[in-house]
């Protein structure tokens, strides 16, 4: 058992990141890298600007068809990412 006074490297960075506020940055940053990857080409096509603010996910899709989509299927998408991530870091999904 490893004592509260020692941490692994991954503890150690996750805490830092809490710490510091860049967790949400970070999820941000690989949300956007594998968008395309995660939900196909034109998902990432139609992808006009993906931002995370206080685990809510802000994305601005340019094709109605595409938005509606994404309206509908909100909570499966949120599920996705957040398995992707490994992490409860999307609560919420705001399409526009």
């Amino acid at each position: 058992m490893i004592p509260k006074n020692e941490y692994t490297l991954g503890e150690a960075l996750s805490l830092l990141f809490k710490e510091l506020k860049l967790e949400e940055k970070l999820f941000e940053q690989q949300i956007r890298q594998h968008w395309a990857q995660w939900f196909g080409p034109a998902f990432g096509k139609y992808t006009h600007s993906i931002r995370l603010r206080h685990q809510k996910l802000h994305l601005h899709i340019t094709s109605a068809p595409l938005r509606q989509e994404i309206w509908f299927r909100k909570d499966q998408l949120m599920q996705r990412i957040n398995e992707a991530l490994s992490a409860q870091a999307v609560k919420e999904v705001v399409v526009y």
